[in-house]
């Protein structure tokens, strides 16, 4: 399981790309998953949003929501649903 400690360690230095004028950083990973519509896309769960990473292209944001995602996973019957938990930003 070597290469999943890797992606979990390059991830944790990724940027994150948003609308915003300074990038967005990622400084805390609350969970991860293969985002079942688009093969080698990782959805990331962090403490400031939903985040979408995928292979040759620059990471961003999905939804508009930027909250703590405590508590994350994918439905294993409904490709489109994904379950969060958490709470909102406190700044």
């Amino acid at each position: 399981m070597r290469l999943g400690s890797s992606v979990a360690i390059a991830l944790l230095t990724v940027t994150v790309a948003s609308a915003q004028p300074e990038p967005v950083e990622v400084h805390h990973i609350h969970g991860l998953s293969f985002d079942r519509r688009e093969p080698g896309a990782l959805v990331v769960a962090t403490h400031t949003g939903l985040a979408r990473i995928r292979p040759g292209a620059n990471p961003e944001w999905i939804g508009a929501s930027r909250f703590d995602l405590m508590g994350f996973t994918v439905s294993p019957a409904d490709r489109e649903m994904l379950y969060a938990s958490g709470h909102p930003d406190l700044v």
